[in-house]
């Protein structure tokens, strides 16, 4: 079986970041973000989602050209 190499610092530091950008943008927009808590309103996917093949999670969307799931931080780009 092949092993799933955790992130690295850097790479964490990137998937927190493009987090904190998305979740700013669907404040703006009235959307929630996935796995968000608190009293935000219910869940909305957003247009586009798509399944992450990692968590199985409906949260990857494309960002800078490039596949990342906002849940587990998997990326197509590496």
């Amino acid at each position: 079986l092949i092993r799933d190499e955790p992130l690295d610092e850097s790479q964490r530091r990137m998937v927190e970041e493009k987090r904190a950008q998305f979740e700013n943008a669907n404040r703006r927009s009235g959307r929630s973000a996935p796995g968000s808590a608190g009293d935000d309103p219910p869940l909305r996917i957003p247009d586009g989602a798509q399944f992450c093949m990692k968590c199985q999670t409906q949260s990857v969307f494309l960002m800078d050209g490039c596949m990342t799931c906002m849940t587990c931080g998997d990326s197509k780009c590496g």
